[in-house]
């Protein structure tokens, strides 16, 4: 099947202006599908601090990268004149398929899912650029996150040397299921035990189970005894990726 963003040339062909045009994008398409596969970041990477002074609002120089991998470049000061009274988000928006970019001005309610946004000028005049009003590319792209404890004493199933607990998760309506790691959180029962590990399975969007496995050296190893509740605690983390939104049609 070809490849629909690559040419397939052919000794002695016509190229069309059209053809000589299209090929620039190609290594910025393959840029962009490293930064997301690779990656997994994205948002304000350096530069673009916002400033918000005496009802004008400026935007440094900078670059970041928008949540299809594509590289966002404002080359310039970015200043214009800002009323109080609502809250206004302050946004990166590629032009086409960048890297150029340009900033714009949007109802804070109203972000784009392609924007990245650099901050926020409440209805105050003071600049936000925390708890989620600024997108850094430190961060892991956008994704929702749950964690949880299994206290001890949970319902449990096994014996004392293998046994597993069920989490249900329909709570957070997940559309699909998420990532997860588990660990111990809370000291073995017995001395005697050398490690602990803990395995994830059953993973679904409702729920998962942990399945708990100790190990004893076969000489102090003592009788298995059946489980009926979680002797130690166990923590998980659920991790699920944001969709990945539809670039517009060039």
């Amino acid at each position: 099947m070809t490849d629909p963003m690559r040419l397939t040339h052919v000794h002695g062909e016509w190229l069309l202006a059209r053809d000589l045009r299209d090929a620039p994008m190609l290594p910025a398409r393959r840029l962009a599908q490293h930064q997301i596969a690779a990656h997994h970041t994205w948002g304000c990477s350096a530069g673009l601090d916002l400033r918000y002074a005496r009802g004008r609002l400026t935007v440094t120089p900078g670059c970041g990268i928008d949540r299809c991998g594509r590289i966002a470049v404002l080359d310039h000061v970015f200043t214009t004149t800002l009323a109080k009274g609502t809250d206004t988000a302050v946004v990166l928006v590629l032009c086409g398929d960048g890297p150029r970019a340009t900033v714009r001005l949007r109802d804070a309610a109203r972000v784009h899912d392609l924007d990245i946004r650099l901050g926020k000028v409440d209805s105050t005049g003071a600049v936000v650029v925390g708890d989620g009003d600024r997108d850094w590319l430190r961060r892991p792209g956008p994704a929702r996150q749950v964690a949880g404890t299994v206290a001890r004493g949970a319902p449990a199933t096994g014996n004392s040397s293998l046994w597993k607990v069920h989490v249900t998760l329909t709570a957070h309506r997940f559309p699909s299921p998420p990532a997860v790691i588990a660990f111990v959180a809370g000291p073995p029962e017995r001395s005697s035990t050398t490690g602990t590990t803990v395995d994830v399975t059953v993973l679904k969007s409702s729920g998962f189970d942990l399945v708990v496995r100790h190990s004893v050296p076969v000489r102090a190893a003592p009788p298995r005894t059946v489980v009926l509740t979680a002797p130690h605690a166990l923590s998980w983390i659920a991790l699920l990726p944001a969709e990945r939104p539809s670039l517009p049609n060039p």
